[in-house]
Formats: C-alpha cells, sequence, structure tokens
C-alpha cells in the first residue's frame, strides 16, 4: 500500500511468475496423471491379477492336497475299523 510504484512493479512480475510456474505444474500434474494411468493399465494392475491369479492356485492346490490327504485318512480309518469288524467273523 506505501510501496512505491516500482515495488508495486516488482510484486506484479513476482506474482506472475508465481502464477506460471503454477499453470506449468497443473500441466505437469495432467501429464503426470496420464503416464500413471497408462502405466497402472498396461503394467501394474495386470501384474497385481497374475500374481493374484498364482497365489490363488497355489493356495486351492494346498487346499487339494491336504483334503485328498485328509481323504485318505479316513479311509484308512474306516478300512481298518472294517477289518476289525471282519476278524470276528460274524456275517452281517
Amino acid at each position: 500500500m506505501f510501496k512505491d510504484e516500482s515495488g508495486k512493479k516488482q510484486q506484479a512480475i513476482e506474482k506472475g511468475q508465481v502464477k506460471a510456474e503454477l499453470e506449468m505444474d497443473v500441466v505437469n500434474i495432467d501429464i503426470i496423471k496420464k503416464i500413471l494411468i497408462i502405466y497402472l493399465q498396461t503394467v501394474a494392475i495386470p501384474d497385481f491379477q497374475k500374481n493374484a491369479k498364482r497365489r490363488y492356485v497355489i493356495a486351492m492346490g494346498h487346499m487339494c492336497a491336504s483334503e485328498v490327504a485328509n481323504a485318505e485318512t479316513i479311509t484308512n480309518c474306516w478300512d481298518a475299523f472294517k477289518h476289525l469288524i471282519d476278524s470276528y467273523g460274524i456275517k452281517y
């Protein structure tokens, strides 16, 4: 308010420079956003999906192996029980 004319001009120039820098930042952010979107679409999401499918298949493989082992254990248990019953020689 109490600045002389040259001080006001200098302040206007500085504000203009700040405005130009901010406008350039907006342009740069838009470019970065577009690059990130392309990266996500072409690299990050497909890699994540591939790894997620791989983890799922591995987990299901472990579960199947556990279920087969469990079924074998149950079969062995009932087979042993049947042999015990047959050892009594009683027809059923």
